[in-house]
């Protein structure tokens, strides 16, 4: 199929007329959640989305740590936010470890997306130094090794 630009980004996508959904705001996109109202592109990306509402995920965030009610100085209660995600569960290998390396994991200044696969870093909570992320994931984060 032939590529076309998104005059919104500048990108070159297949199914143009899909991308361009993603620049909508959540209650603006076509298939919307039922439970929290949040609002996808296509219907397979809603399916997957309900998923995270059944509390049956395999991958679950080491990191994650639940919003939690939280007393102010002037008495006044609020919800502070889940640490990392809406509930740390992920029905699926590949997104659990695109969020580990995309909100846990620190790249040097100047890493492009692009170029992460192959940068060095470092753990985010415990400060220890990586050769890859792929080195971070294997030996530190699945071997539970990191204890923050």
């Amino acid at each position: 199929r032939k590529k076309r630009q998104c005059s919104v980004c500048q990108g070159w996508f297949s199914n143009l007329a899909t991308h361009k959904s993603i620049h909508l705001s959540d209650k603006s996109r076509p298939h919307t959640c039922k439970v929290c109202g949040r609002g996808f592109a296509r219907p397979n990306d809603l399916f997957r989305h309900q998923k995270s509402h059944r509390g049956d995920a395999p991958f679950n965030c080491p990191f994650y740590k639940p919003a939690q009610i939280v007393t102010s100085t002037d008495n006044t209660t609020i919800m502070n936010s889940p640490s990392c995600h809406q509930t740390g569960g992920f029905s699926r290998c590949d997104t659990f470890k695109n969020h580990l390396k995309a909100m846990h994991f620190a790249y040097p200044l100047g890493v492009k997306k692009k170029d992460r696969n192959g940068a060095k870093g470092k753990c985010k909570h415990c400060g220890m130094n990586f050769e890859s992320v792929e080195d971070w994931v294997t030996n530190h984060v699945e071997t539970g090794e990191c204890t923050k």
